[in-house]
């Protein structure tokens, strides 16, 4: 991403015709060296950055009522269809979004912000259909190859063995 190429609004930047932000209280210098580290990972894995729109909440309760309540205690949240991308708060200058749940581990926004964009190349690649057979069929698939990309994952592995055990 050229950086560089930034058209600021009121709230709002646009990076490069491809990404939209949408943030109140977000340092956008400290955003943009998460996003440039995401892109990082994606490159790894030999994909291109998607169009996408993010909106940066500035509490866990403004990103509940903007869910509508169907994603709490997730780090973010993707409307595929729309390439919407809403992103809990978090430490942007640290690159880390705290747990919001005991069965998740804190991980570095660039990572959950990677792990959604893979989300949103994944339905571009798919399509409509593709996509939403896979991910209500075998949502593994969908979810192990973000999490891949991403290079870390939000789920407690020592929970998960728990799990496993009983």
């Amino acid at each position: 991403l050229l950086y560089m190429n930034c058209t600021y609004d009121t709230n709002k930047i646009i990076i490069d015709d491809k990404i939209t932000v949408h943030a109140d209280t977000c340092n956008i210098t400290y955003f943009l060296e998460v996003l440039h580290k995401a892109n990082s990972k994606l490159k790894n894995a030999n994909i291109d950055i998607p169009s996408a729109t993010f909106v940066l909440c500035k509490s866990q309760d403004e990103y509940n009522r903007k869910t509508l309540y169907t994603s709490r205690g997730s780090l973010a949240t993707n409307i595929t269809p729309f390439n919407l991308i809403l992103l809990s708060s978090g430490n942007y200058q640290d690159d880390l979004q705290e747990k919001t749940d005991n069965r998740l581990v804190a991980r570095s926004i660039s990572s959950v912000i990677a792990h959604e964009l893979a989300h949103s190349w994944q339905y571009r690649d798919l399509g409509f259909y593709k996509f939403f057979q896979i991910k209500f069929d075998s949502s593994w698939k969908i979810e192990g190859h973000a999490e891949y990309v991403a290079a870390s994952s939000s789920f407690n592995v020592n929970n998960g063995k728990q799990l496993f055990i009983q």
